[in-house]
């Protein structure tokens, strides 16, 4: 089977996956006390169940922090059939964490979590801090234990930074997943997204362009630097989204342009 073919055999296997959380969403946006706390979490990135990290695999990222701070990052994990979870987490200004933490610290993390059982959604916070000498320590005035999920959201933004994503979405719904890609990897997985009206084919997704030269006119060549090129949005069915280049990419291509 080509990569082509599988990545499409993929996407279609992925879509069908994530159709099971966006149902969820979607059904309990109706609910009134559902509806800010959901929202707050999204767009998230999807965690494929069959792929999913354990906690304890992902106990580094604290040591990682400073690099990538500040920051704001979700992640879901959805297994069909089973409890919907969600997790943000975010930098936060230390005056918003005023009466809520049990100690001052440097440097502080707010993590919030969402758990979907039988139909209703409630949203805990949970507080961090990122000390010089001891790392990372809760010191929410409740503590929920949630020390191995701040690690390992932080490890799924630390990879975020420099994964591509497609985020995708149902027309007319707030909610949108993000789906971790590189630059061929995503323009694989949506080579069966829909051809826009008025044209016979699809434009180019969003790509790197390498450098080449380009001839302007006899004799006169010049050379054209790397950059991005290429569509972002897109529509496939009920679905619409958009491909987004990763953060390091991104920067990459405005100090190639400046």
């Amino acid at each position: 089977m080509s990569s082509t073919k599988a990545a499409q055999e993929y996407a279609v296997n992925t879509l069908d996956e994530i159709d099971y959380l966006l149902d969820y969403l979607d059904s309990n946006n109706r609910v009134q006390g559902n509806k800010e706390s959901l929202r707050s979490l999204f767009p998230a990135v999807y965690l494929n169940p069959d792929s999913h990290r354990g906690e304890e695999e992902l106990l580094g990222a604290p040591e990682m922090v400073n690099d990538f701070w500040p920051f704001d990052h979700s992640v879901v994990f959805a297994p069909r059939g089973g409890q919907v979870n969600a997790w943000r987490i975010r930098s936060i200004p230390r005056k918003e964490a005023a009466g809520k933490v049990s100690i001052p610290a440097p440097r502080i993390i707010r993590l919030d979590y969402a758990a979907a059982v039988r139909g209703t959604t409630s949203v805990a916070p949970s507080f961090f801090g990122i000390f010089p000498n001891n790392g990372i320590r809760e010191i929410s005035l409740r503590p929920l234990g949630q020390l191995n999920m701040v690690a390992g959201v932080m490890a799924s933004s630390v990879s975020s930074y420099y994964d591509w994503h497609v985020v995708v979405g149902r027309r007319n719904s707030p909610f949108q997943v993000r789906l971790p890609a590189t630059p061929t990897s995503a323009r694989e997985f949506l080579s069966l997204r829909d051809v826009p009206d008025g044209y016979q084919r699809r434009a180019a997704i969003k790509h790197w362009v390498s450098k080449h030269e380009r001839r302007k006119g006899e004799p006169e060549e010049y050379d054209v630097r790397a950059h991005l090129r290429g569509r972002e949005e897109f529509t496939w069915g009920d679905y619409e989204g958009w491909v987004e280049p990763s953060k390091h990419d991104m920067q990459k291509s405005e100090a190639l342009r400046g």
